[in-house]
């Protein structure tokens, strides 16, 4: 088990090192070399878990999308959106790290996360209304860009607004729609 968390701490090592980088380097001019000194691992441990930069970036592509994936698996369609603080905490002290992967030239971008979640919401959604599919296809579509532009903006202004205030403002917007929360309250 300790094993499991320093290599995992070892990864997320190096892409914190590329998330860094990625904002003072285009991704395609990174290399082994600027990742390690960056990270302060040696070459030896980069080449431990990675054959070469395409595959440390197509496997840190697969640990951040788990991770999120993880993340928003904990929302049960109960309407209790208790354990979403612990969603946006974990967004807020990994956001270098997920924007490096979602907004990444050749990367997955957000389709993995995308597809992913709306399998997962379309689930549980089926079950709570007689809307079509195809209905709640586009209602999804909503969801997920609304909140992935919370997200991003949250994350370009510094996190200038309370973890508690986002959490708030992002459920009271998913719940009650726009109109509601901006022209009632």
């Amino acid at each position: 088990m300790k094993a499991e968390k320093q290599i995992k701490n070892t990864k997320t090592g190096f892409m914190k090192a590329y998330a860094a980088l990625s904002k003072r380097k285009a991704a395609d001019k990174i290399t082994v070399s600027d990742l390690c000194q960056e990270a302060e691992f040696s070459r030896n441990t980069f080449y431990t878990y990675y054959k070469n930069m395409e595959d440390f970036l197509t496997k840190s592509d697969l640990m951040i999308l788990e991770d999120v994936m993880s993340e928003i698996g904990k929302y049960r369609f109960d309407m209790d959106f208790s354990h979403s603080i612990e969603f946006y905490t974990y967004i807020k002290e990994n956001a270098d790290m997920i924007f490096s992967v979602l907004e990444r030239p050749g990367g997955p971008g957000l389709s993995g996360i995308y597809e992913a979640e709306k399998e997962y919401c379309l689930a549980g959604w089926s079950t709570e209304t007689q809307l079509p599919p195809e209905q709640l296809e586009l209602i999804f579509a909503h969801h997920f860009g609304g909140m992935f532009s919370m997200l991003r903006a949250w994350w370009k202004a510094g996190f200038s607004v309370e973890t508690e205030t986002f959490k708030e403002l992002l459920e009271n917007s998913g719940m009650f729609g726009l109109y509601h929360f901006v022209y009632t309250v």
